[in-house]
């Protein structure tokens, strides 16, 4: 038994490394990938990849739940505001989450049956089956349409994060596992928000003229769907921990200068669509927190964290020396010129969303698939710097709709739903103690925020965020593992 099972695994190692190797002699043809390979090359990186690439083979099959840390530690890396910047470190940093993720699927696919067993035996794991097979039938039709193949490279790239959430449901084994990976997460959302600060303070400003009144010394701090998921976590807990008597000074302090750090750093990004993604998912926490004298208490003191961090935002920025000194005017004029019909954030989108629905007629039920380049059509009178690019669109329903039909966007909405309702049956349950509510809060409220903002900014269907979803769904399997094991 135990060589028939080795035999299928190592036949899995080398049917994902001949993949790997096809899709890398594919993907060097692109001109983004050319790009990083380039910057290796010289920064007399490039020969020493093979060795790189076989000292963490060895180290996955050794370690193989060590690449999901490390994904949960650069994951709230790739942020919807700022840039990445093209510093060597930075391009090696993005360029590990892809090979981390293609090396943390093929460990999940190999690990023992009964970690895999929740994607056969959940409502998370079948959605997410579904969901990934949308995913390669829209892959394919790319591949055989008439697309860019530049495009085709790049979004199939996105895309293939999603499947980040294999070895974030079949490693994390028990509460041990979720804590460190909680742990983990909370490690880079923390030097996240510390670079963050120290871009708002030493980056450059600039005025956006595309703002009705416009808006002077305007400047996006980097934020990420992980940076809310952990601040969710800090209020969650301080809710839950102040209702049955649990919470300590120190703790509470702890928590409460979480939540306020956080909250500035999300007021710094500079994204309207992420303050009311932000804002409606910390409602949701306090929705779901207990109803007691405690309670209430703990919810005034996350509310006078909120306000808090306003301060706080205001005193970081007051330290740049390109500062306006009215970051909260600034901020109200960007925050307003939303309702007007005349933003041009406003009217982008709106040009969007009909160019999804007149390609998505073209194919209802699967789609053109990806790398499918949207007409520009209507975008002319745009300024450049904030048009997407002709492949990708803000809304990323709309964009699955129309790359992957009806087929994939009810694939990708049942997988939504099965980590909302998993997640809410955690909560509910009379026998989940605070540490399960406290995560289960945390996921339920990330998982709504992340789902309002990508109508609005491609957090889901953009870049490597897409692992965002991922952890929530991986994470969510796990918790309800760990509290019901999968019956036999």
């Amino acid at each position: 038994m135990e060589v028939a099972r080795s035999s299928r695994a190592n036949l899995w190692i080398a049917a994902g490394v001949a993949l790997a190797v096809l899709g890398l002699l594919e993907a060097t043809a692109s001109v983004k990938v050319s790009f990083y390979l380039d910057a290796f090359e010289r920064a007399r990186l490039f020969y020493l990849m093979p060795v790189a690439a076989i000292v963490g083979l060895v180290l996955v099959v050794a370690y193989p739940d060590v690449p999901v840390h490390v994904i949960a530690f650069l994951l709230p890396f790739n942020f919807v505001g700022g840039i990445w910047g093209d510093h060597v470190i930075v391009l090696l940093a993005k360029v590990s989450m892809n090979v981390l993720v293609a090396a943390s699927v093929v460990a999940s696919l190999v690990a023992p049956a009964e970690q895999r067993a929740w994607l056969t035996r959940t409502s998370i794991g079948l959605a997410l089956l579904a969901w990934l097979a949308a995913i390669v039938m829209a892959f394919v039709l790319g591949a055989l349409g008439d697309v860019n193949r530049e495009f085709w490279i790049r979004e199939s790239g996105w895309m293939f994060f999603f499947a980040a959430a294999l070895p974030f449901g079949t490693m994390l084994r028990d509460r041990a596992d979720i804590d460190r990976l909680l742990v983990t997460t909370c490690a880079g959302v923390a030097a996240l928000q510390a670079y963050a600060f120290w871009t708002l303070v030493t980056g450059t400003r600039y005025t956006r003229t595309d703002v009705y009144e416009g808006v002077q010394s305007f400047f996006r701090a980097p934020y990420s769907c992980g940076s809310l998921f952990v601040m969710y976590l800090a209020a969650a807990a301080l809710l839950y921990r102040a209702s049955n008597n649990t919470l300590t000074r120190r703790a509470a302090i702890l928590l409460f200068a979480a939540v306020a750090l956080l909250a500035g750093g999300l007021l710094a990004s500079m994204v309207r669509s992420l303050w009311i993604a932000g804002a409606v998912g910390m409602l949701l926490v306090g929705y779901f927190a207990p109803r007691d004298r405690r309670t209430m208490r703990a919810i005034a003191a996350v509310s006078a964290g909120a306000v808090l961090a306003v301060a706080v935002v205001a005193a970081v920025d007051r330290l740049s020396p390109e500062s306006s000194g009215n970051w909260t005017g600034s901020a109200i004029t960007f925050l307003q010129d939303l309702g007007s019909k005349d933003s041009t954030s406003r009217v982008t989108r709106e040009i969007e969303w009909a160019h999804a629905i007149d390609v998505w007629k073209t194919s209802p039920i699967v789609g053109l698939g990806f790398g499918y380049a949207y007409p520009q059509r209507g975008l002319e009178q745009i300024p450049e710097e904030v048009r997407p690019e002709p492949f990708y669109m803000h809304n990323s329903y709309l964009n699955i709709l129309a790359k992957s039909g009806l087929a994939g966007l009810l694939a990708f909405l049942a997988l939504i739903w099965a980590i909302g309702r998993t997640a809410h049956g955690i909560l509910r349950r009379p026998d989940a103690d605070t540490h399960d509510r406290v995560i289960a809060t945390a996921l339920l409220a990330g998982l709504i925020a992340v789902a309002l903002l990508t109508t609005t900014m491609p957090v889901l269907t953009g870049g490597d965020s897409a692992a965002y979803l991922g952890l929530l769904a991986g994470l969510t399997a796990a918790l309800q593992r760990s509290a019901r094991p999968i019956a036999a």
